[in-house]
């Protein structure tokens, strides 16, 4: 194993010159501030194979002799000849004790690196560190703020720096049409269990009906698995005066498009699925009858957590969304995570839900830009406190190290 020391003037320097000179599998050892910089001590050829991942030696036992016992010469003998080497017995047991020790070591390191880069951050670029404060706040994803924050102006006055950050935010967000969303004859929306499909085609339905007449709108159903969505679909319809058909399948889908050309918008309510369901690629074929075109949206609820909205829009993109439907805004104490998940996706908004009314608690999210900004920061204000300096520093210290390494 090879040792070194390091000086620089601060974190990203040393990193980089560890990085350079001994390589990327370099292990920090030690680190302390002095006067004009910081030292480092880093370490290479540090093979933590012996302990963990290198040879198996749970099937090696070796034997000691208690002190001041002998079988005769001979044991004498081997004993002297080892220049009285104790041993120990080494089980699997002790391996995994060091393996833990180990990886608390590291996470330690870990740790006390992101704390360094993050003050250094302060000292060198104290801009970027209020606007990640900021923006954490809101619930804005790591790696988005940290987009953000840079993408910012170096020249940027203090004051303003918050409202550039936000509009950064906001150019971020798209939105879609839904004059263009309504115009394509047939729309399906899919999503999982819970989100507000059937409500939000019933608010689209009754929208439309208010602008074309009801003659001019219909419904169909293809959940083929809750009796009570179809039951609610079927109330809703009464309520508005439409039709309301049932597909079993892709071929069921086609007759009833075929059948309904006349009217200007079909509406198909899907049915609810986890995004983990085997049964969601019968689903979307269902929704490529041949011969006709629908139009897909993904019902995301901003209440929902940021992985599972990931995870979500992951496992729905086989229904080729064209655009989202954000729905139970009225239940969401942060707007961050669906944010955060909606310029990740890169999918345009087409409609904003804040609520269970039909049609009133359904708004076009054109022109709703700002609206969606300041309901973030209202939330943010009510129900996130700022968020403590450990969390920061690891959070964003450690994207600092990655982006400088």
């Amino acid at each position: 194993m090879h040792i070194k020391r390091f000086l620089a003037p601060d974190m990203r320097s040393a990193m980089r010159d560890i990085r350079a000179e001994l390589g990327a599998d370099a292990v920090i050892l030690s680190n302390q501030a002095l006067e004009n910089g910081i030292e480092v001590i880093a370490a290479m050829d540090y093979d933590d194979g012996l302990i963990s991942g290198g040879e198996d030696l749970s099937g090696l036992d070796v034997a000691v002799q208690p002190p001041g016992e002998t079988t005769g010469a001979s044991a004498y003998g081997r004993v002297a000849g080892a220049n009285h080497q104790a041993t120990a017995v080494v089980t699997p047991t002790n391996v995994d004790g060091l393996e833990n020790e180990l990886k608390d070591m590291r996470q330690l390191l870990e740790t006390q690196l992101a704390s360094l880069a993050w003050n250094d951050l302060g000292h060198s670029r104290p801009l970027k560190m209020r606007v990640l404060r900021q923006l954490s706040r809101l619930g804005i994803d790591a790696a988005l703020c940290e987009q953000i924050a840079d993408s910012i102006p170096s020249m940027t006055k203090p004051a303003d720096a918050w409202r550039v950050a936000i509009s950064q935010l906001a150019s971020r967000i798209s939105i879609a049409s839904s004059d263009a969303i309504e115009s394509t004859g047939v729309l399906a929306i899919v999503g999982p269990t819970g989100v507000g499909k059937t409500t939000s085609i019933a608010k689209i339905a009754a929208r439309f009906a208010l602008q074309h007449g009801v003659k001019s709108v219909a419904l169909i159903s293809t959940d083929t698995f809750r009796i009570g969505a179809r039951e609610q679909l079927l109330t809703f319809a009464r309520i508005l005066g439409v039709p309301m058909h049932v597909a079993e399948n892709a071929r069921d889908l086609r007759a009833l498009l075929d059948q309904l050309k006349h009217c200007k918008l079909v509406l198909i309510d899907t049915a609810g699925m986890s995004q983990r369901d085997i049964g969601l690629a019968q689903q979307f074929a269902t929704l490529r009858p041949e011969g006709h075109d629908v139009t897909t949206l993904l019902a995301l609820s901003a209440a929902t957590e940021r992985a599972a909205m990931g995870e979500i829009i992951d496992r729905f993109k086989p229904a080729a969304p064209r655009a989202l439907v954000l729905t139970k805004l009225d239940e969401a104490v942060s707007l961050g995570p669906a944010l955060s998940a909606v310029v990740h996706a890169e999918l345009p908004i087409a409609y904003l839900a804040d609520g269970q009314r039909v049609p009133e608690d359904l708004q076009a999210a054109r022109g709703q830009r700002p609206w969606l900004l300041r309901r973030a920061v209202e939330l943010a204000r009510e129900y996130a406190p700022p968020r403590r300096e450990d969390e920061l520093a690891l959070t964003f210290g450690e994207l600092e190290l990655a982006a400088n390494g």
